[in-house]
């Protein structure tokens, strides 16, 4: 079926955030012309992978604290400014290339709705995510990352457990969160299923309301109606 979208965001290049069979499909059955935003480096393997993509798309490259508006129908009262926010991960696609390209976060905000969003993408928790939320922030909402975090002592820099995940969503300022990257691939040692479970239960633990960063059921669609 043919796809209603306008930006694609990319948050760095390992093979569960940057699929090329996904992307390909994108790239050719969108209604749009679609903006594809990435970390800086990665333009060039959508040029290399994907035939004739700038034909119809376009792709802008971000560094961290880099920023690019989109006018829909050119009107000044409806722009979408996004910026490539640093987060504490890693690249590499191919195993020698480690940290040949640049892995964001992106920050989304809306001027005809003055409305925000944090997309993470991969993450662990780190001090710098205080600033994200001084700076750019408070979001109305927070797209968060909760799952792949086992064994810890090995996990903890990359990738938030449910635990970081609720500090990252208080230090970013978020008013709702969305718990991603988890319930998708077996990629650690804990079940895919427990970070779901355990969410709910560092919300708790934090005095805060499991309602407002909360899972829901995978394919489960959400309307976040007049919130974001």
């Amino acid at each position: 079926d043919n796809l209603n979208l306008d930006v694609i965001m990319i948050s760095h290049n390992h093979y569960d955030h940057l699929d090329y069979d996904s992307v390909k499909d994108l790239a050719k059955y969108s209604q749009n012309s679609l903006l594809f935003v990435v970390p800086l480096g990665l333009k060039s393997w959508l040029q290399n992978n994907i035939s004739k993509i700038e034909d119809r798309h376009t792709i802008v490259e971000l560094d961290w604290h880099e920023s690019y508006t989109l006018e829909k129908n050119n009107e000044k009262n409806n722009q979408l400014t996004i910026t490539g926010l640093p987060m504490q991960h890693w690249s590499s696609r191919h195993g020698y290339d480690r940290d040949a390209t640049l892995w964001c976060g992106f920050s989304m905000r809306s001027t005809k709705s003055n409305k925000s969003a944090l997309f993470a993408g991969d993450t662990g928790y780190f001090d710098g995510l205080q600033d994200i939320g001084e700076t750019y922030g408070p979001f109305d909402l927070g797209i968060i990352p909760i799952g792949a975090y086992a064994p810890r002592e090995f996990m903890r820099p990359q990738h938030n457990d449910p635990c970081d995940a609720v500090k990252m969503y208080q230090a970013i300022q978020a008013r709702r969160g969305v718990p991603i990257h988890w319930g998708t691939f077996q990629l650690t040692k804990e079940n895919y299923l427990e970070p779901r479970e355990r969410l709910k239960q560092s919300m708790i633990d934090a005095n805060l309301q499991p309602k407002d960063f909360n899972s829901w059921l995978i394919g489960e669609t959400v309307v976040i109606e007049g919130e974001v």
